[in-house]
């Protein structure tokens, strides 16, 4: 066992029983009751804990403890795996919850650049800037071979003064020399109507800008984090199992597997809030981090589940416990008892996370006594000033 809340918390040395606390630790608790059992833990070696299946086959953690048969059972989070089942054998799954990616919410400021071109998608600078080349374009090949051509389209003689009146239009200045062919002041109107339109739209969506205030989001979707170069933050125990996502398999994704508990990724992100870190946990562990610790509005959930955690107490190998453990984890799935287990650990996290207490009458009557006697001297230091400065 090892410490690892809100699944397990392991007893303090000072309490005279043996009471694990967490979901899981009310489920040893029980276990040790009904099988009427005398239960020694044991934590891994060098933070280790639930341990690695290395592709040379060589074990680490509680999988190679319980292999070596040093243990008897281990539990703490520990998620269902074809894997893992070729050396240790496991109990029902009596427990469920997603693994997700959660980003720090950032209040990102825009760059000028991005302030700029804020008002309007790439599809319409881009046709902006098709219709804004395309005449003068036409106006050179037009100049090159019929310039009697470029006069009647365009009612000018030399391509500068299509550039000029093009470029004077679209920047609301005044088209000279005035095309003097009818057919050219009607291209020249419909552009006229056409910048002006955005014109407008794009001076009113900047005005909304400023006066919003607007941010960057962070990111929603898994797109997204690849788009703004996003590091994947996951503990080595979880590294292997995020390979079944094609964009970590296809490397569009930097895996960073750190030597931590679960929670401790959350810290790390907020400890680096300029660096884009994307931490992936169970959903349980984010939830006891922003509840315990006060933190509702710190993350982002992307929308994106990325696979299921199918919860279980793993076994040395053809173990005899397998059948009572799974007859009591029967017994508790069908009455809803774990899903109450898991509702009380909530609640207590939460009470545990609460701020400190409200102020009371008395206080808050001292503070406006003190806040009273604060404008008399003000107000006894202004008298005095005036009476200074009248004399």
């Amino acid at each position: 066992l090892w410490d690892v809340p809100p699944y397990i918390s392991l007893p303090k040395r000072e309490q005279g029983e043996l009471q694990f606390g967490g979901l899981e630790g009310e489920l040893l608790n029980l276990l040790i009751a009904e099988l009427n059992i005398d239960l020694n833990y044991t934590t891994p070696p060098r933070n280790e804990k639930r341990g690695l299946i290395l592709p040379n086959g060589k074990l680490t953690g509680a999988i190679k403890m319980l292999a070596e048969k040093s243990g008897d059972l281990s539990l703490g989070c520990f998620r269902r795996t074809q894997e893992r089942a070729t050396v240790l054998t496991s109990s029902i799954s009596f427990y469920q919850t997603t693994q997700v990616f959660a980003v720090l919410e950032r209040q990102e400021p825009w760059s000028t650049y991005e302030i700029l071109t804020y008002p309007f998608n790439i599809h319409v600078w881009s046709s902006l800037l098709f219709f804004y080349l395309v005449p003068i374009i036409i106006a050179f090949i037009l100049h090159r071979f019929s310039v009697r051509l470029l006069h009647f389209i365009f009612g000018i003689l030399h391509v500068r003064e299509m550039f000029f009146m093009w470029t004077g239009i679209l920047l609301s200045q005044i088209a000279i020399p005035e095309p003097s062919a009818n057919f050219a002041r009607y291209i020249f109107v419909m552009w006229l109507l056409l910048t002006f339109v955005l014109r407008s739209s794009y001076q009113a969506l900047l005005y909304d800008f400023f006066s919003t205030q607007k941010v960057i989001a962070a990111p929603a979707t898994l797109d997204q984090l690849i788009q703004r170069e996003y590091k994947l933050v996951v503990t080595e125990s979880t590294a292997d199992s995020m390979s079944g996502i094609k964009a970590l398999r296809n490397r569009e994704i930097e895996v960073l597997a750190l030597n931590m508990t679960d929670i401790g990724i959350y810290i790390e992100l907020e400890g680096n809030p300029e660096t884009n870190f994307v931490a992936s946990t169970p959903s349980d562990f984010l939830k006891y981090y922003m509840i315990s610790e006060q933190k509702y509005s710190k993350f982002t959930i992307l929308k994106e589940d990325v696979f299921l955690h199918h919860i279980s107490v793993y076994f040395t190998k053809h173990s005899y416990l397998k059948l009572p453990v799974n007859r009591i984890l029967r017994n508790l799935r069908a009455g809803g008892i774990i899903e109450h287990w898991s509702l009380v650990r909530e609640l207590h996290a939460n009470k545990n996370g609460l701020d400190k207490q409200a102020l009371t009458l008395t206080q808050l009557y001292g503070i406006f006594v003190i806040q009273c006697l604060m404008w008399v001297a003000a107000l006894l230091v202004f008298l005095v000033e005036y009476v200074r400065g009248y004399a």
